[in-house]
């Protein structure tokens, strides 16, 4: 579904990604990883057509929206829905003026049309009834619930997740990836994810790449990766693994004690 070809970009004197080749397949979840700083924003942006690269070209369905022009682009762009490591809700509204935003914005559907739709994402996303509430009294699982009903409200056919669980303790991350799975099952969204959760992404992820050093050290089944005998992502997922298992104990830790 989507093609990225030696994709090239440099911000004045630094290179950040230094020839990407990445196949993205309709219907799987591929997970983005890497160390931060290694790039990984940079790509998602130049996918959803944000960014121009200085070399290379993505395809998406055959379209290169690297040389497309506005109207094309902006066309391309409706396929995708994005959610944000913060959420990224609207303080000054509601849950379901949130979610109602894209529909008012690129639609023209009536009031009752836009409320329905509201109804049925919450439903969708396990937050039924919530829709005047608003964004500063939900918890930091709800806002990412909340936010993940707006990514999908235009039924977009892909689907980016920019760390979908930062800041949240791990059993409340593990409803995200549950809650990512099923839009994958029943929406048959093509999903992108962006994350540090090793080793849970391993889990939910069809196919995992890594990025390193501005390129893709590696794009294949989460086995295959994990027994990749190159040391650079070796030592990158024993870091990950021990971080992950460090949050882990602390978050019984205070669970126990509280």
């Amino acid at each position: 579904m989507i093609k990225i070809v030696d994709l090239h970009k440099s911000f004045g004197k630094q290179k950040v990604l230094k020839g990407v080749n990445l196949e993205i397949h309709k219907g799987e979840i591929t997970a983005i990883i890497g160390r931060s700083g290694s790039g990984k924003t940079v790509l998602v942006k130049h996918i959803v057509g944000l960014l121009k690269p200085n070399k290379g070209h993505i395809f998406v369905d055959g379209t290169d929206i690297t040389r497309a022009g506005a109207k094309e682009l902006k066309k391309v762009r409706r396929r995708f829905g994005m959610l944000f490591q913060e959420a990224a809700l609207f303080d000054f509204m509601t849950v379901g003026e949130n979610i109602a935003f894209p529909l008012r914005e690129h639609t023209k559907l009536s009031e009752r049309e836009i409320n329905q739709i509201v109804k049925e994402k919450l439903k969708l996303v396990g937050l039924p009834n919530i829709e005047n509430k608003m964004p500063s009294e939900l918890s930091g699982g709800m806002k990412k619930r909340v936010g993940l009903a707006r990514a999908i409200v235009l039924e977009p056919e892909i689907l980016i997740y920019d760390e979908p669980t930062t800041g949240l303790d791990p059993v409340t991350s593990a409803s995200i990836y549950e809650l990512i799975l099923e839009m994958e099952s029943r929406l048959k969204i093509t999903s992108i994810i962006i994350s540090h959760d090793v080793p849970t992404i391993f889990a939910v992820a069809d196919k995992v790449a890594v990025l390193s050093q501005g390129q893709i050290a590696i794009c294949d089944e989460s086995q295959k990766v994990f027994q990749s005998d190159n040391p650079e992502i070796q030592n990158f997922l024993t870091a990950q693994i021990k971080r992950f298992h460090g949050k882990l104990s602390q978050f019984w830790t205070q669970g126990i004690s509280g």
